[in-house]
């Protein structure tokens, strides 16, 4: 445990894809299904770092640190893999020492998008830890 001074100096990011195959009915969560999605995917990803250099980047500027960086949703596996790299990447590349030196990096994944090209960017990238959820 990092002592009081220095454990101030530090937050958690959250982000939420909106982006699900289908919208499940009983979710209350703001989502947009593959078919309302259309090709936003790369728009969407280009919003986030702008939000993310405008946001993130001047605490990061201050000294202040990243501790855990959780994407949820919706469901962010469902994101094509070009943007969830770009994605991932734009994130590594701010933090010192890149993904790897953050205490979690958290991805959901439905089971169905869970494929091998898909894992095996998650874990380059540094994701240490994938949220699994059973949807209709």
């Amino acid at each position: 445990m990092q002592p009081p001074s220095q454990e101030a100096h530090r937050f958690a990011v959250y982000l939420h894809i909106p982006y699900c195959r289908v919208q499940c009915p009983y979710c209350t969560f703001y989502t947009v299904s593959a078919k309302e999605r259309g090709d936003t995917a790369q728009r969407f990803v280009a919003a986030v770092i702008e939000e993310w250099r405008l946001r993130v980047l001047p605490r990061l500027a201050r000294g202040e640190r990243v501790s855990t960086l959780y994407l949820g949703g919706g469901t962010p596996s469902d994101l094509p893999l070009p943007a969830l790299d770009r994605l991932l990447g734009t994130f590594a590349e701010a933090i010192p020492g890149g993904l790897h030196t953050l205490s979690e990096v958290t991805v959901e994944c439905n089971p169905e998008s869970a494929t091998p090209d898909l894992l095996d960017l998650l874990r380059e990238r540094g994701v240490n830890r994938i949220s699994l959820g059973i949807q209709a």
